[in-house]
């Protein structure tokens, strides 16, 4: 028992030696992504650092959903994210403003043997987003299960769903993606409003309710200290914080 436990407690160091969230971070603000803790971002970075972090180099498949569009006639666009990244004061005349598939790029450079996929409804920011190297992506509606069946994707070990923000879309593309997800994978739902859904003000599907007490759903938001913080009671976790809902594949 004694030589497993230090065992254990060697791979936990030899991984935690592997991250930072200011590693992280740091990327996060290179290619502009709205994942960045520097104001106004969502700070989602000390989630995904916490949660990815230890097992980067084993990642070998990851999808995001929502690359980013910057067309007003699209719904959940990123224009005021772009405007932001134009006209906040700390983002330097020579760093990158807001550009379709900042979140893509970030994780190519942050995973370093995956494959990396994102899915959108806007062909525009498809295109951009398929112009780096080691990125694909593809024109699909998550809402409609059939769009998702004629791209024949992989089996994924994460997947970041940070498309359309409202409940009901969120669990359509739940239901969607779940059977790609691995067992023991993550899964990722940006911008949650957690207080709504607890108190009934959005409603919720029987099997997305299902699924997520059986996943063991939790909410990842950032404390004062800038700390990411685990809460299972959902009344918990405030609309206006940072809030990832964070699912688990069980192993069976």
């Amino acid at each position: 028992m004694r030589i497993v436990l230090l065992e254990l407690l060697v791979l936990f160091a030899a991984r935690a030696a592997e991250w930072t969230v200011e590693e992280l971070e740091q990327i996060f603000q290179e290619e502009g992504t709205d994942k960045q803790a520097r104001d106004p971002g969502h700070a989602y970075v000390h989630a995904y650092a916490m949660m990815l972090g230890p097992w980067r180099s084993e990642v070998r498949n990851i999808l995001e959903v929502g690359i980013g569009s910057v067309d007003r006639a699209s719904e959940a666009n990123m224009r005021f994210w772009w405007f932001a990244m134009r006209n906040y004061h700390h983002v330097k005349p020579e760093e990158k403003s807001y550009q379709p598939g900042a979140s893509l790029r970030s994780w190519r450079r942050y995973f370093p043997n995956a494959r990396v996929i994102g899915l959108d409804i806007d062909p525009k920011a498809v295109a951009r987003a398929k112009v780096t190297k080691g990125v694909e992506a593809f024109v699909a509606n998550t809402s409609a299960p059939e769009s998702l069946e004629r791209l024949q994707l992989p089996q994924m070990d994460v997947i970041v769903d940070d498309g359309d923000h409202r409940w009901f879309a969120q669990q359509e593309t739940l239901l969607a993606l779940w059977p790609l997800l691995k067992p023991n994978g993550y899964y990722f739902m940006e911008d949650a409003n957690w207080t709504a859904i607890h108190h009934g003000d959005a409603p919720t599907s029987p099997a997305a309710r299902q699924l997520l007490r059986s996943a063991g759903a939790f909410v990842i938001h950032s404390d004062a200290f800038g700390r990411a913080a685990k809460k299972r009671d959902f009344a918990a976790a405030h609309a206006e914080a940072a809030n990832i809902v964070c699912l688990m594949k069980p192993s069976r």
